[in-house]
């Protein structure tokens, strides 16, 4: 769980107080940037492994710039 920059988006806390109850919080990883939520699912992604970025297009789009950087 982390936050885009903009304005409106809800904190990695907020987003992990909505998450449905059958999601184990235990396995659940807050980072404070986008960058951070990146490196970390890199070290977690075995090789030939897939990240899957969900959220809103701000998210979206603040990965695309990382990943094509």
């Amino acid at each position: 769980l982390t936050r885009p920059s903009n304005a409106r988006s809800l904190s990695p806390d907020d987003l992990e107080a909505a998450a449905p109850a059958m999601l184990d919080k235990k396995t659940m990883v807050k980072t404070d940037s986008v960058a951070a939520a990146i490196e970390k699912a890199r070290l977690l992604t075995p090789p030939n492994g897939i990240i899957l970025v969900t959220g809103s297009l701000y998210l979206v789009g603040e990965v695309r710039k990382l990943i094509n950087n």
